[in-house]
């Protein structure tokens, strides 16, 4: 009769998967892990941790939070990769860690008192930034692409504090020391040119 038979065995040892197909042939898939993590641990989200089969392709990808810049990717202190979307083949195990550092706020924020509607905020500009946030009294103003701005419409005899960031690739960076300005009083001959009376 016949006595053919076939079977699968698929098996797990030591971190290593394999198989057994007739005639007995073993084959052995080894895996690895791979741990990721930030420095420091709440500046930004990394992702890609896992087990991964030996050859395979792993993307790792770190995401710094507001206030931070992603600066590269350690292990063991050395550094491995300057991007934030790192893609390589796993061999063995591996600890990555993703270093950001403090997003500095633009330096030397200043107001100068145009009239009584209107307040010029300025700033030292930055480098390799793509914007600026202004916020009035914790209210978001404009993005502002230069290193000045001038608020205009704002209330006679009233005061008006200010902060300024840095953004880049839609991060952005801690606020700027506050600074504040009271705008003029209107006098009664201004009121009227505004309204159209004098």
């Amino acid at each position: 009769s016949d006595m053919t038979h076939q079977a699968e065995v698929i098996f797990e040892s030591d971190k290593r998967v394999g198989n057994i197909d007739e005639p007995y042939v073993f084959n052995f898939c080894s895996k690895a892990v791979l741990s990721v993590g930030g420095n420091p641990d709440d500046a930004g989200i990394v992702t890609g941790a896992g087990d991964y089969f030996v050859g395979d392709t792993c993307v790792v990808t770190a995401t710094p939070n507001d206030g931070f810049l992603f600066v590269n990717w350690t292990e063991n202190g050395d550094i491995v990769s300057d991007d934030d979307i790192y893609s390589f083949v796993i061999e063995n195990d591996r600890n990555l860690i993703a270093n950001f550092n403090v997003f500095e706020a633009p330096e030397n924020i200043q107001t100068a008192v145009i009239d009584h509607q209107s307040i010029k905020i300025t700033w030292n500009a930055v480098e390799n930034v793509s914007a600026y946030n202004l916020y009035r009294d914790g209210i978001f103003v404009a993005e502002v692409q230069g290193s000045s701005y001038t608020d205009c419409n704002l209330e006679s005899d009233t005061e008006y504090c200010y902060v300024v960031a840095c953004v880049d690739d839609e991060v952005e960076s801690i606020h700027s020391e506050e600074v504040c300005a009271k705008t003029d009083n209107v006098s009664l001959q201004e009121l009227q040119s505004d309204l159209g009376l004098y």
